[in-house]
């Protein structure tokens, strides 16, 4: 059954808006294929160990060894009451910590706002912590106890909404507005002269997100802004 539902979804048609239907459906099935404690890894890495040892050339796949995932499943494997506490945990080490926050605080601060983030004060925080897991997620309702909270007092459309989150259609972007960026700062010359990235993989990956096979654009524009890095702060160096 995972094997047909995979297959189904390597054709499966990509929309057009911020995410779309076959991505979400190939990441859950990637993840399925994990060991139970690990399943939530895959939601916070964008490439499996077969994908980066086709991507990295030898020696820097050497000297990198799979580290961000290591310190990933360090926190997942330690512990916990129940895996949705390990996964949260997790996240709060990871993808709150050194993603979500630091972009409020950077887009709040550029546009003169200061932002609070209330459900962080230690108490409550504490306090969320401490409740089980099957409190928090019942019969597939997300924050199950928060939606009971605030319900009669928020309206029905608002609690029922889905969530949005940060993601920008970057995977159209890429094929047009910014897809000439995209050849100039990933072309032959410039991956070679790193070191680090195999050029003919990611000419590929190009190719395969330009025929709207696959979505690559979490991986390429981070190899773009790489490149854009590289140029801004290597030049600075006497």
């Amino acid at each position: 059954m995972r094997q047909l539902l995979s297959q189904l979804a390597a054709v499966a048609p990509l929309g057009q808006g911020k995410r779309g239907f076959a991505n979400q459906l190939r990441r859950f099935l990637e993840g399925a294929a994990l060991p139970v404690s690990w399943q939530h890894l895959r939601w916070m890495v964008f490439q499996s160990d077969s994908q980066r040892g086709q991507l990295y050339r030898p020696e820097f796949r050497a000297a990198v060894a799979d580290q961000t995932a290591r310190v990933v499943r360090e926190v997942l494997e330690t512990d916990q009451p129940d895996r949705l506490t390990a996964q949260t945990r997790s996240d709060m080490r990871f993808y709150l910590a050194e993603d979500i926050l630091p972009k409020v605080d950077s887009m709040s601060m550029a546009t003169s706002l200061e932002a609070r983030v209330p459900y962080l004060d230690n108490d409550l925080l504490d306090l969320a912590l401490a409740i089980p897991g099957h409190m928090k997620l019942r019969n597939g309702t997300r924050k199950y106890i928060l939606k009971k909270a605030f319900a009669g007092r928020l309206p029905a459309e608002i609690l029922a909404r889905g969530k949005e989150g940060f993601s920008m259609p970057m995977k159209n972007w890429l094929n047009l507005e910014w897809n000439a960026l995209m050849h100039e700062l990933l072309c032959t010359e410039n991956l070679r002269s790193d070191g680090f990235f195999e050029a003919k993989t990611v000419a590929r990956l190009m190719a395969e997100h330009e025929s709207k096979r696959h979505n690559h654009s979490h991986l390429l524009w981070a190899l773009m802004v790489y490149q854009l890095w590289k140029q801004r702060f290597q030049a600075a160096v006497p």
